[in-house]
């Protein structure tokens, strides 16, 4: 029987190259034990792989820029 894996908060961090706080703001599977938090190796992956495929359309990005005094905007 093969071993799960878990993850602690700073190996999560790592292993997805975000910081702590992205690591507790997404909404990726966990468990407690105790008061310590953990991540299941497959269960991350598999979050991933779906949302993956969801964001796999391109960011519309809103550029914005300052105007000078009396200048029309997208001049």
């Amino acid at each position: 029987m093969e071993k799960e894996v878990l993850l602690t908060r700073k190996e999560m961090c790592s292993y997805l190259n975000i910081c702590l706080s992205c690591v507790d703001r997404l909404d990726i599977p966990r468990m407690k034990i105790g008061r310590s938090v953990r991540f299941r190796k497959s269960d991350v992956d598999n979050w991933l792989s779906e949302h993956k495929s969801r964001e796999s359309k391109p960011a519309v990005v809103t550029v914005r820029r300052s105007l000078r005094v009396g200048e029309e905007p997208w001049q």
